[in-house]
């Protein structure tokens, strides 16, 4: 499984073919904050099969963005890594091709 260091996938945040997956819950993210990405999606990793599973259409509307294609990238992120490489195996069988999990995770300092 690909793995992405937190340094590589900062440098990816201006790039609007690249999804940004946070997993973590809300309240994680009003306590440390997110990654300003230009195509960011927060989906608890719980639900990331779930979610990825529904139809194009029934995603559009859930997310206001257009459900990614199974060779679109992905990079997939959590406070430490562990919730974010359980979504990145969900995404892998769900037959995603291009997804990575950030190394260490999130940390915004």
């Amino acid at each position: 499984m690909a793995q992405i260091s937190a340094a590589e996938a900062h440098a990816q945040v201006g790039n609007e073919s690249v999804l940004f997956l946070d997993v973590r819950r809300p309240d994680e993210l009003e306590a440390i904050g997110k990654v300003s990405a230009k195509k960011y999606l927060n989906i608890i990793h719980t639900n990331v099969s779930a979610e990825f599973g529904k139809a194009d259409d029934d995603f559009k509307v859930a997310y206001a963005m257009d459900k990614p294609g199974v060779e679109d990238e992905i990079s997939v992120y959590c406070k430490a890594g562990g919730r974010s490489a359980m979504a990145q195996n969900a995404l892998i069988d769900l037959g995603y091709k291009n997804v990575s999990n950030w190394v260490g995770g999130y940390n915004p300092a």
